[in-house]
């Protein structure tokens, strides 16, 4: 097996699909364990829009009481573990779990250390790999598509995450 027999022309591309604005509403410390320390960050709604592959708009809700139960390792890099639900404004219910990493740079940690947050962009680097469950409904495509995403914090309360489906 060689690098060079494997071509770039299989590689997926990613579509913007979908742009959620988190709210989080409280921060629980759960304390140090053998992984690393705990934080439950409580969301506490907010918004989102999505296009569904036939460029459909749908917009709707982040429902409150959802929660990214983080941790940060020992090495430093965050592990993302956030489980939620959404509502369109046509009221249909669905969830997302999104897993993902958090990793700063040198002088990201710098800052952090120093009670800096949120982080200037360039600091750091978070990408997730959402997943939904959604019934029939208008948002059913969401569970046969394979979606990654960019996170950022622009405040300390809210957190974008800009989702993209990988379509060949």
């Amino acid at each position: 097996m060689n690098w060079s027999d494997f071509s770039s022309d299989l590689l997926p591309k990613p579509v913007l699909r979908m742009v959620i604005d988190a709210r989080i509403s409280s921060v629980t410390d759960c304390g140090t364990t053998p992984q690393g320390q705990c934080s439950n960050y409580v969301i506490g709604g907010g918004s989102f829009i999505a296009k569904d592959p036939a460029g459909k708009e749908t917009h709707g809700e982040v429902m409150a009481g959802g929660a990214d139960y983080f941790l940060e390792r020992p090495d430093g890099v965050g592990v993302l573990n956030a489980m939620y639900s959404l509502k369109t404004a046509q009221g249909q219910v669905f969830n997302i779990h999104n897993r993902g990493l958090y990793v700063s740079t040198e002088q990201g940690r710098a800052l952090e250390a120093d009670g800096v947050w949120p982080l200037p962009e360039g600091t750091y680097q978070s990408r997730c790999t959402p997943e939904f469950t959604a019934g029939k409904g208008e948002m059913a495509w969401l569970n046969n598509c394979v979606f990654t995403g960019v996170v950022s914090y622009p405040s300390a309360e809210n957190v974008i995450i800009h989702i993209y489906e990988l379509v060949e």
